[in-house]
């Protein structure tokens, strides 16, 4: 297995400090994905924020990804998006929009449709039990393994995951973990990232 990736979910709301200057932060440490999901704002609000969330990554060369927002992407001609599964079932040619797009998935089932429709990676979840949607059951390894083992295409883990409980992932195959509320809230972004980095990929 090749080294799994980090991917940063933004959230303004739970974060320590203004959300540019986090994705300033994740940026310059080298995370491998920023995924821009800040659905309580408004869209012209969120076109604002996607323009210098992108500019900031530009300048650092990190991937920064749209969510939800398909109209904002659209306006900024900007080929990196990631939807949910209900807007891929909405638009089902929503590929042919993006160079890179990913979706949120709970399934096999769903897993299988993502890639039908030609999406280029899926994150699934949740994993661990997570603040950011406490009423859904967590689905643990064991799901998360079988996942794995019949996915088609990339897929990344989400839901409650920090530094304490990363190593876990280490044996299964998957492509990386996403992490919100950890990311938005550790008071070093730097160490916090490389104490990930070396929990998830000891061998790397």
């Amino acid at each position: 297995m090749s080294a799994k990736k980090l991917i940063a979910i933004s959230d303004s709301t739970a974060c320590a400090e203004s959300i540019l200057d986090r994705i300033a932060k994740l940026a310059r440490a080298k995370i491998d994905m920023i995924i821009l999901r800040e659905k309580h704002l408004s869209e012209a609000l969120y076109y604002d924020l996607a323009k210098e969330a992108i500019r900031i990554c530009n300048a650092h060369h990190c991937l920064c990804v749209l969510h939800h927002f398909k109209e904002v992407a659209l306006r900024l001609d900007y080929p990196f998006f990631h939807a949910c599964f209900a807007d891929l079932q909405e638009d089902r040619e929503l590929k042919k929009h993006f160079q890179i797009l990913g979706v949120s998935v709970h399934s096999q089932a769903q897993i299988n449709e993502a890639c039908k429709l030609q999406c280029d990676y899926v994150m699934i979840g949740h994993i661990f039990e997570s603040s950011c949607k406490p009423s859904l059951r967590s689905r643990g390894l064991d799901f998360l393994r079988d996942c794995a083992k019949n996915s088609a295409i990339p897929l990344y883990a989400v839901g409650g995951i920090n530094a304490e409980n990363i190593a876990t992932f280490q044996d299964i195959d998957i492509a990386g973990v996403c992490m919100r509320s950890s990311l938005m809230q550790c008071q070093n972004v730097e160490s916090y990232l490389v104490a990930c980095a070396m929990n998830l990929n000891p061998s790397f």
